[in-house]
């Protein structure tokens, strides 16, 4: 029986180590969780997912220790320690880009949640979306990808990030091209990644709506 990975539907926190998995060619089970979800919450270790099922049984909790494993097995991480360090603290970076709009989440008032996200898109977003443009600009002046001509998790960490911040799914953030229009480097990394045969691939057999700009706009 090959790996399993535990999520729900949505790409959310389970995504990056879809892709990992699918692009590095690993064998898994994408297993997609919904009404069963409450059946399947108490065997998971910490009450959440994603969870990575091994062969034994042996379960494999947090995204982050998901996705490192994942890259690690899939190739798409370097095995030099330092060399591996700089793709992780890029990681690292990306996942900020979206720290403002899950804390908004705390906000239960629709109108006053859309008014902080909206004025966290002209501030706080800016001023991160800027700092990662220009990071982007430089690492691939030379390179079609963030460390040189072969795809890695950073890469994939990015473009899962940018595709979920700009699906609708968050009220008062806007679609894809609006909200990535000052940052020509970010959307030509998107551009890159998706249409990498893979990824391609993998998105034109995932229909929803909430995948859309995860593929090559």
């Amino acid at each position: 029986m090959p790996l399993t990975l535990h999520y729900f539907p949505l790409p959310g926190k389970g995504e990056v180590s879809r892709l990992l998995l699918t692009v590095g060619g690993v064998d898994f089970v994408d297993k997609r969780h919904s009404d069963d979800w409450p059946e399947f919450k108490p065997k998971t270790p910490f009450g959440q997912m994603p969870v990575l099922e091994f062969e034994n049984g042996e379960l494999l909790a947090q995204s982050a220790a998901i996705e490192l494993y994942a890259a690690n097995i899939a190739g798409l991480i370097p095995k030099d320690p330092l060399a591996a360090s700089r793709v992780v603290e890029a990681v690292n970076l990306f996942n900020e880009m979206a720290d403002p709009i899950f804390q908004s989440m705390g906000i239960k008032d629709l109108e006053a949640r859309i008014a902080k996200r909206k004025d966290l898109v002209a501030t706080t977003l800016k001023s991160k979306f800027q700092t990662i443009n220009n990071y982007v600009d430089n690492k691939t002046k030379n390179s079609p990808f963030l460390f040189g001509d072969k795809l890695t998790y950073a890469d994939l960490a990015l473009f899962n990030m940018m595709g979920m911040l700009s699906s609708g799914f968050f009220d008062g953030i806007p679609l894809f091209n609006e909200l990535y229009a000052d940052y020509p480097a970010l959307k030509a990394h998107h551009a890159q990644v998706a249409n990498v045969p893979s990824v391609k691939a993998f998105y034109e057999k995932e229909t929803d709506d909430i995948r859309k700009y995860y593929r090559p706009q």
